[in-house]
C-alpha cells in the first residue's frame, strides 16, 4: 500500500456518508501521514491509528463543548461520540481482518496509556489542582506520541532512538501549530482536551506557547546546521517535511505581533 493509497483509504473511512452528514469531521492529517509513510510502515497500520486518532479527537470536543440548551445541541454532542466510536471500532475491524493480532493489543495498550494520563489531569482538575499549561502541552504532545510506539517496535535499534526524538518533535510542532491558528483566528479554546479548564486555571497561556515555539525554532535551527543530518536520511527528511509549516509558524507569529 503506497502513500496515494493510504490516504485515499483514510479519506474514504473518515468521510463515512452517515456520519459526515450529522456532524464535523476531522481534517485528514495530511503532514502527518507523510512523516510516518516515510518509513514505508505497513499502511493497514498507519490507516488504524489515524482512525484512533480521529476518535479520540472527535471525543475530546465534549470537553471544550458548552453544555447543550436545545434538542439540536444535544443531537449534535451525541453524533460526536457515535462519530468517534465509529471510527474506535473500524480500526478493530481492519486489523482483524488483516491478521494484525499483536497491533491490535499494542494499539490497544496505548489507547488505555492515554486514558489513563487524561483521568490523572481529571483528577488534579477535580482536586482543584492548579494545571499549568507546560502540563497540558506535555499532555498533548504526549497523545499523539503515545500511538506511535507501535511503529517504533517495527523499526531497526539504529533507528528506534531517531524516530523516538523526531517524533516527539513533530507532534510539539504539531500541537503548536494548532494553537498558533485557534489565536489567529480568535479562538480561545481549541477542541482539544480539558483546554478550557487550563484555559482558566493559568492565564499564562499566550506566553507560554510563544516561548515553546522559540524553544522549537532554536532546536530546529541547531538540527538544520549540525552535520548529523548528512549521516541520517530520516533527519533529511524530516527538515524537507516541516520545511513550510516552519515558514508558516514564523508567519503567524509575525501576524501576531511577537
Amino acid at each position: 500500500m503506497n502513500q496515494t493509497e493510504i490516504n485515499q483509504i483514510i479519506a474514504m473511512e473518515m468521510q463515512e456518508p452517515t456520519i459526515s452528514q450529522f456532524t464535523n469531521v476531522p481534517d485528514i492529517p495530511e503532514l502527518r501521514l507523510k512523516w510516518l509513510g516515510g518509513f514505508r510502515f505497513d499502511g493497514v497500520n498507519v490507516v488504524a491509528t489515524e482512525l484512533i486518532q480521529a476518535g479520540l479527537a472527535m471525543h475530546d470536543r465534549l470537553e471544550s463543548a458548552p453544555k447543550p440548551d436545545s434538542l439540536g445541541a444535544l443531537r449534535q454532542m451525541q453524533a460526536d461520540v457515535l462519530g468517534g466510536d465509529y471510527y474506535s471500532s473500524r480500526f478493530y475491524l481492519l486489523l482483524a481482518n488483516a491478521g494484525k493480532i499483536e497491533a491490535i493489543s499494542q494499539l490497544c495498550d496505548s489507547i488505555i496509556e492515554v486514558n489513563q494520563l487524561k483521568i490523572h489531569r481529571y483528577e488534579q482538575l477535580r482536586n482543584g489542582v492548579k494545571v499549568q499549561w507546560s502540563d497540558y502541552a506535555n499532555d498533548q504532545i504526549s497523545f499523539r506520541c503515545v500511538l506511535w510506539n507501535v511503529f517504533k517496535a517495527l523499526l531497526a535499534d539504529e533507528d528506534k532512538i531517531q524516530f523516538a526524538m523526531l517524533s516527539h518533535r513533530f507532534a510539539e510542532l504539531e500541537w503548536l501549530m494548532d494553537e498558533f491558528v485557534f489565536r489567529q483566528q480568535g479562538l480561545l479554546y481549541p477542541e482539544q482536551w480539558a483546554s478550557t479548564k487550563v484555559t482558566f486555571l493559568d492565564g499564562s497561556a499566550s506566553t507560554f506557547v510563544l516561548d515553546q515555539w522559540k524553544n522549537w525554532y532554536a532546536w530546529y535551527q541547531t538540527l538544520n546546521h549540525n552535520e548529523a543530518k548528512q549521516h541520517s536520511q530520516h533527519i533529511q527528511r524530516f527538515l524537507q517535511l516541516v520545511e513550510q509549516p516552519v515558514q508558516r509558524m514564523t508567519q503567524l507569529t509575525a501576524a501576531l505581533g511577537r
